[in-house]
């Protein structure tokens, strides 16, 4: 009887608690439907008599529970139509004259009357301890809680958080007047989703409530959370390392089972799917690994939570791993066990427990459904959704995949195209801005300025990684349980049987809430409370702090060192194997043309007396003063446009060796503009990249920094200040301030902007060409400008690269289809019979082919070098449209055309398409040291790519005329494979250093600096990441038509007019410029002088010029 008893609560509970929850499962972080899918027995009961029990709980529930409706707006902002909301409520222990109310809050489920009247959960024991008044309000357009007649996307527009907030203020108001309310105390409480709410609300209506508990609540949503099955991933490691790799074993034999027709069979029958055919398509194989990855999601996330209830059969971390350790079962075997038996689960995944949906075309007829249902559990699933598509986010993926145990199946592109069952519209940058608008409502985790409140979260739990984990406010109390489960503290701990600590901890945690309740409710402070400061106002991304050891404002002394010509002295370059794929790389790699962001191919015209060409010494380490180490950085001066007192045009070198050219060729735009100024012209190439290497510095440094890792000072601030000093000495060879206007293009002009944003006493002006301001993670964006770009041009050429990659993608998804592909693009090795084809390397051969077109895309309209003579959209529709009696097949026009970009690529003939992931992994750490510069420098971007910018062109955007190939886990996997071994890889702190560069130079959203100006071309891909508003008011400018750093180039006449006036714009700003004073508002006069010895970063050290320079160096970037 007793275990009878333990059996109603924990069913009664879980029911009841799990309407807040969020579940990283198919239906992404949502309640259970019922009970009859958990498949939990006790001992000595069978299935009818669990069923029996939990029919007989309603009525051994608490008393004095009451249903009830109050009027709410529909609109709290518009309009005055009404509807009636769902609450319960509980005053059995309220005390007469009292004051104090509990009000328990609904998340994305049906409520449950059982939240006030079960004096076995602490919500219901809190209140009883003090007398409360006990509320449960249901969320809107969940449960009984219907403003609309339907769940049409025009009513859905109601069902956010922010009406949700203000439900909660007019429902404390009501309550107040029906209950008499002198002075009242609310206590706003809630799990999950519901947990963030209460935590907003306290935010905002900080008189209206007196403090809130939010478990486990969601603070900090993103797009793209990788980071759940990474956890995952740890915990089991961590648990017991045989069941991870049974796991990871298991996992590798359904992805290869996935990609043949005989082992898709041998799936279906084994897991009973529906349809009884699992049909190659992408969507259909994501939503089946997607079933499978979030079994053992859940099971991490409720590892201490319902199912480890006296031990059988219970949906955990170690049931799972029992049987995924259990010898009588191969792990393909135990997958689907463990599959037969999923707990948590959607409306539509419950009503197919018997079989595994793999039907995704049937999963979006369901989603489309607007109708409410009876209970309401089917409308949950249209309605979370809704919610996860325009507020939250946070879909779990495996893109953060290095070496993860699940592989990496499902990309976020799968729950991107869920979330068009709502619209068109609603693609990956929809999402991402929601969730920015989200960010910038509540501040995220860190801008989180409410006070009184309590964030408790569980340490096994995914979800604790987006929320609040620690606060400087001693009246944000944030507990996090090691080894805790999602929403733990909402349990009543003595039914868990758990280990002791954990217990212990939930313990703890329920102590802090009540003595905080106590707190809030009595008008006593804390003792630990400190007055705040006014929260400064948050935005989506935090400000730009200027560095406290940025180069401080030099003297106009000259350099106390002495100045000789001189050659560089070099270490021997290593030597690379012999490789041939660097004849056949793709015209642009990474987002960046294989010469350089900006190629050059024109003649070098003649060499004028005032050229010249040196180096300049640095230091390699502008951040450490014990540090000697310096290496030379190569520069290029004309002066033959120069007057006295002129500006001084400094072109910064991006990511590819610099040539003299960009000094030389007065038809380049901004020597016109040097020409009309009278300035002279400098032009710095980047530590690292062509000549300004660091080999020297390398092979002979005592440094064990540098030398466990050569690439340890390439960076973009490393960069700047190099920058800053070359312009300081310069000043100080001068004997005066210097009018320093800065251009660059791309990364160069990012450098650019810059500059002048953290150094505003050195840089007058700066203009930045197509320059990306926000470092980006997945960087889906790139791929939608491609395609628009494309579909711009014509519908038709879209819709054959879409057949195209269509048949490609079938083609993948067979044997003979793989080889028929290898024979029709010439593979180099070829996929033959004997080959074995693993994800990544159908991911690498997409990467390839995809930039391919890019290349079109982002130089085709240049009409400059090779692309003046083609290579762009004209050229690749002209292939994908084919002549009048063309017999050939999209995707083999597709390989032609490959073909033919690879030989505009190498300037020779085509010889095969190299399609070795491993080769190319292999080559890839030893090319940084490369005789071949414009090789070391694609390798040399990577690290950048994978240590600082992101920047990862992913197909992560949903539906595209691409498909979804390649996904942002082939990134995170590339810079693991090359990098990994030397660093501490991963997708997280490649992630983290987004974060870092954003908050260094305030990204898109929050770059504030002056005098300086922006352009983009409408065609280029880079332009997604630039200025968030890009307007002519404010000096950006959108060239119609144009692409890549399009208005550096050479006027033409194919020229547009918008291209023609935006440089006409530019060079009346620059003209202002010149005429103003400096920026600071200094006169140009010395400035006071600095100790060079003592300052940080110290200023050193003078430079080297002589007359040399080597015409073979391809390209500025």
């Amino acid at each position: 009887m007793a275990m009878a008893s333990l059996l109603f609560l924990v069913l009664n509970v879980l029911q009841i608690w799990l309407v807040s929850s969020w579940m990283p499962i198919l239906h992404l972080g949502d309640p259970t439907t019922r009970m009859k899918g958990v498949n939990l027995t006790m001992a000595g009961m069978n299935a009818n008599d669990t069923q029996a029990a939990f029919k007989g709980f309603a009525s051994q529930g608490g008393f004095s529970g009451r249903e009830a409706y109050l009027k709410q707006k529909l609109d709290h902002f518009q309009e005055n139509k009404e509807w009636s909301q769902r609450y319960f409520y509980n005053n059995r222990y309220h005390r007469k004259g009292g004051n104090v109310a509990f009000l328990m809050l609904g998340g994305t489920g049906v409520l449950d009357m059982e939240w006030v009247t079960d004096e076995k959960i602490p919500f219901v024991q809190f209140a009883k301890e003090r007398g409360a008044l006990m509320f449960a309000l249901e969320h809107r357009f969940y449960g009984k809680s219907r403003p609309t007649e339907d769940l049409s996307v025009k009513n859905l527009q109601y069902l956010n958080s922010r009406q949700a907030i203000e439900d909660i203020a007019t429902f404390i108001q009501t309550m107040n007047n029906k209950f008499k309310l002198n002075n009242p105390k609310w206590i706003g409480f809630g799990g999950s989703y519901a947990g963030s709410l209460a935590l907003w609300a306290r935010q905002k209506y900080p008189n209206m409530i007196a403090g809130a508990v939010g478990s486990s609540p969601l603070m900090e949503p993103r797009l793209d959370f990788w980071e759940a099955s990474q956890l995952a991933d740890e915990v089991y490691r961590k648990s017991n390392p045989k069941c991870a790799e049974n796991i990871k074993i298991g996992f590798m034999q359904m992805m290869d089972m996935l990609g043949n027709e005989t082992g898709r069979s041998q799936l279906s029958g084994l897991f009973k799917t529906e349809p009884r055919s699992l049909t190659p398509d992408l969507r259909n194989i994501q939503l089946f690994t997607s079933i499978q990855l979030n079994n053992f999601l859940s099971a991490v996330q409720y590892r201490g939570g319902p199912y480890m209830q006296n031990g059988t059969h219970s949906f955990n971390v170690e049931s799972l791993c029992e049987m995924m350790n259990n010898d009588k079962f191969d792990q393909i075997r135990a997958l689907e066990r463990i599959n037969s038996i999923r707990a948590i689960q959607s409306k539509y995944l419950s009503d197919m427990q018997e079989n595994t949906p793999v039907d995704f075309d049937a999963l979006m007829k369901y989603l489309v459904k607007k109708d409410f249902d009876e209970e309401g559990w089917a409308s949950v699933d249209r309605a979370t959704l809704w919610q996860r598509c325009t507020e939250f986010g946070s879909f779990p993926t495996t893109d953060g995949d290095t070496n993860n145990i699940f592989g990496s199946l499902v990309s976020i592109d799968f729950y991107v195209d869920l979330c068009r069952v709502f619209g068109e519209e609603f693609d990956a940058e929809y999402i991402e801005k929601a969730i920015e608008k989200t960010l910038e409502l509540y501040g995220g985790a860190d801008g989180y300025n409410g006070t009184n409140v309590v964030i408790s979260n569980g340490g096994s739990d995914p979800w604790h990684l987006l929320s609040k984990l620690s606060s400087e406010d001693p009246t944000v109390v944030t507990y996090l349980t090691k080894g805790g489960s999602h929403c733990a503290d909402m349990f009543p701990s003595e039914v868990r049987d758990v280990p002791d600590a954990e217990r212990i901890a939930v313990k703890e945690i329920h102590q802090l809430i009540a003595q905080n309740i106590d707190s809030w409710i009595s008008d006593i402070p804390s003792p630990f409370y400190l007055k705040k400061k006014e929260p400064e106002e948050y935005l989506v991304r935090q400000k730009v702090s200027v560095p406290t050891n940025r180069v401080p404002p030099s003297n106009v002394s000259k350099s106390r060192f002495k100045l000789s010509k001189r050659q560089p002295t070099r270490a021997s370059t290593i030597q690379l194997s012999s490789k041939e794929e660097s004849n056949n790389l793709q015209a642009v790699h990474l987002g960046r043309h294989s010469y350089g962001f900006i190629p050059n191919l024109d003649k070098l015209p003649d060499i004028p007396e005032e050229f010249e060409s040196g180096y300049f010494t640095q230091p390699v380490d502008h951040f450490n003063n014990k540090n000697p180490a310096t290496f030379d950085q190569r520069y290029f001066k004309n002066e033959q446009w120069a007057k006295p007192d002129g500006p001084i045009f400094l072109m910064i070198g991006g990511n590819s060796p610099i040539h003299p050219e960009w000094v030389l060729n007065e038809n380049y735009t901004y020597l016109q503009w040097a020409k009309k100024f009278g300035a002279t012209v400098y032009l710095l190439e980047h530590r690292y990249y062509g000549e300004s290497d660091l080999l020297t510095t390398w092979d002979e440094s005592t440094d064990i920094t540098l030398k466990m890792n050569y690439l340890t000072y390439l960076s973009s601030l490393q960069m700047l200040h190099d920058v800053a000093n070359f312009i300081e000495n310069v000043d100080a060879e001068n004997g005066k301030q210097g009018k320093w206007i800065l251009f660059g293009g791309s990364y160069a002009g990012s450098l650019a902007l810059w500059m002048r944003e953290l150094f505003p006493d050195l840089v007058h002006g700066a203009i930045g060409s197509s320059a990306p301001l926000e470092a980006k993670m997945d960087f889906y964006e790139y791929y939608q400008v491609v395609e628009a770009s494309i579909r711009n041009y014509s519908e038709d050429c879209a819709y054959s690269i879409a057949v195209g990659f269509e048949e490609i993608q079938d083609l993948m998804t067979t044997e003979d289809g793989r080889q028929a592909l290898s024979i029709q693009f010439q593979f180099y090795p070829p996929w033959d019979d004997v080959s074995d084809v693993f994800e990544i390397d159908k991911q690498f051969f997409h990467w390839n082919l995809l930039e391919q077109i890019a290349a079109a895309v982002q130089y085709g309209v240049d009409h400059t070098g090779g692309n003046a003579h083609g290579h762009g959209i004209p050229e690749l529709c002209h292939f994908m449209k084919g002549h009048e009696n063309d017999t050939r097949t999209p995707f083999r026009k597709l390989a032609d055309f490959s073909m033919y970009m690879t030989e505009f690529h190498t300037g020779a003939p085509f010889k095969y398409t190299f399609n070795s992931y491993k080769d190319f992994v292999a080559s890839s750490f030893q090319a940084q040291f490369s005789k071949d510069r414009d090789e070391a420098a694609g390798r040399l971007w990577l690290w950048q790519r994978c240590r600082e910018f992101g920047f990862h062109s992913t197909t992560d955007s949903g539906y595209s005329i691409f498909g979804n190939p390649l996904p942002l886990n082939f990134f995170t996997r590339l810079c693991s494979d090359v990098f990994g071994w030397k660093i501490e890889y991963s997708a997280k702190t490649n992630e983290q250093a987004t974060l870092d560069t954003n908050k260094q130079y305030g990204g898109r959203y929050n770059y504030k600096a002056t005098n300086v100006v922006m352009t983009h071309g409408s065609l280029d891909p880079w332009k997604a990441l630039g200025k968030v508003k890009c307007e002519e008011s404010d000096n950006c400018f959108m060239i119609e038509g144009a692409g890549h750093c399009a208005e550096m180039y050479p006027a033409q006449e194919e020229d547009s007019p918008q291209l023609t006036g935006t440089r006409s714009k530019i060079e009346k700003i620059i003209g202002e410029w010149v005429g103003q004073r400096n920026s600071n508002n200094a006169d140009e006069e010395r400035r006071p002088p600095n100790n060079m010895d003592n300052k940080f970063p110290f200023l050193v050290i003078g430079k080297n010029s002589g007359k040399h320079f080597d015409i073979l160096d391809s390209a500025m970037p």
